[in-house]
């Protein structure tokens, strides 16, 4: 970088070196190359963005990192209105707030609202984060949803 590498050069797929950095989840680079204009917001021609191989490398630490500190967009939607971060594990628009509810993880649930999660965004079925808190028989975070406010219980 500081011999006129462009941190921002594209390959073919669309995908700057950050991306790579953040599916090897080596934290201090990618922290490097942000503090030298990565952008973390970069979505490449499969609509992804680095947080999506942030966590496909299943690293919390880095996931956190990325939001927390360096503000990646947690609610970004591709061309086609669907969430990129889980699109690996599931086609029917579910965000990560649906995948959390899902499992019943009611720290990650938490945080993604903390962070801007959409508690009443509607996957292509119609249903909502609640429906899947309940499904997951998880009924301390059924009750949180609710209590947390803004949450349509009709859904």
């Amino acid at each position: 970088m500081d011999h006129g590498a462009d941190i921002n050069r594209e390959r073919s797929n669309g995908e700057t070196p950050i991306f790579n950095t953040c599916l090897s989840g080596n934290i201090n680079l990618v922290t490097y190359l942000i503090e030298h204009g990565a952008n973390i917001n970069k979505v490449n021609w499969y609509g992804k963005t680095p947080l999506f191989n942030a966590c496909e490398n299943r690293n919390v630490d880095l996931f956190k990192n990325l939001i927390e500190i360096h503000g990646a967009n947690i609610n970004k939607e591709d061309r086609y209105g669907e969430y990129l971060l889980f699109e690996a594990l599931s086609k029917n628009g579910r965000t990560p707030l649906f995948e959390a509810c899902s499992s019943g993880n009611e720290i990650l649930v938490k945080y993604l609202i903390e962070h801007g999660a959409d508690v009443n965004k509607e996957n292509k079925d119609g249903e909502t984060p609640l429906f899947y808190a309940y499904e997951s028989e998880n009924y301390s975070l059924v009750k949180y949803l609710i209590a947390y406010g803004g949450v349509n219980i009709h859904k």
